[in-house]
């Protein structure tokens, strides 16, 4: 009889040493602890008002908190500007639609979403938007695992082409892309607001003797196709004043052909086709269409 309670100390014992992982962790080396996470309530339009967007600034990504789990970002995109299609290759996605309106591209797919909407986007999802609405959209991103802002990869596939390898004239142009957005002021590329801001370019500065102006005009394009953007850099390298009728003329078709894939695709109504080709013509300053 004095056996038993002797072996029923020795097992509660080696139970007794059975720690959660945090603490074992933390044996293992005793300068590191585990992260306390305490409960937040954040308000959306604080954040906004706090930090909107600036003059110039298309795109604004926030860091609003995270947890053991999962990290939440606040998106700002501005009206008729885009994110570039991309995806996570280990994280998975929830954003909800806070404010506006717009085209959301799954895997190519297009839908259309609008303020109150959830969309789930699994891990190496291609994903991309396009504010096609009246106000800048504002949406609320969840990422899990939590994220550290490096698993982000660009695609740089337009939709309706047929994906192929990139080539050399394929990199050149997207290298002149880049360049030509810094003449703009524009190259606080959206990828880039996960981190430290990078230093703006100062509107109207030229460097290297390049102009931007080519490039603010394939901006204002509602969708641009690969195609039509080939058209316009073409046009572009030989602009001159008297010339500048044509590129606009090639951005018009652009718009309008974008505009009647929309319509196609039952994405936008008959009363909004008629609206937006009215806006785009108008805004164009063509008058012999």
């Amino acid at each position: 009889m004095g056996f038993l309670p002797i072996v029923f100390m020795v097992a509660a014992g080696c139970e007794g040493f059975q720690k959660p992982g945090e603490f074992v962790e933390s044996l293992r080396n005793p300068t590191s602890f585990p992260e306390i996470y305490l409960p937040e309530i954040k308000n959306i339009d604080d954040i906004v008002n706090e930090k909107g967007l600036a003059e110039g600034e298309n795109v604004k990504i926030i860091p609003v908190g995270r947890d053991k789990s999962s990290s939440i970002y606040l998106f700002q995109i501005r009206q008729d500007a885009e994110m570039d299609a991309h995806y996570h290759k280990l994280h998975d996605e929830i954003v909800y639609i806070k404010k506006g309106s717009g085209i959301l591209e799954l895997n190519e797919t297009r839908h259309s979403v609008k303020e109150g909407m959830m969309v789930i986007i699994p891990r190496l999802s291609v994903h991309k938007y396009v504010n096609t609405g009246e106000v800048t959209s504002i949406a609320v991103s969840i990422l899990s695992p939590p994220f550290d802002g490096n698993d982000v990869k660009e695609f740089r596939v337009s939709t309706g082409i047929k994906k192929k390898k990139k080539d050399i004239y394929d990199k050149a142009m997207n290298k002149s892309r880049k360049e030509m957005k810094k003449e703009d002021g524009g190259d606080k590329k959206w990828l880039g607001l996960w981190g430290k801001d990078e230093e703006k370019v100062k509107p109207g500065k030229k460097e290297d003797g390049r102009a931007g102006d080519v490039i603010e005009e394939e901006q204002k394009i509602l969708v641009l196709t690969e195609e039509g953007r080939q058209k316009v850099r073409e046009a572009g390298q030989k602009v001159k004043k008297e010339e500048k009728a044509v590129i606009d003329r090639i951005v018009l078709d652009e718009k309008l052909k974008e505009l009647h894939k929309l319509k196609d695709d039952g994405l936008i109504s008959q009363e909004e086709f008629e609206a937006k080709k009215a806006e785009i013509i108008s805004e164009s300053g063509l008058k012999d269409l």
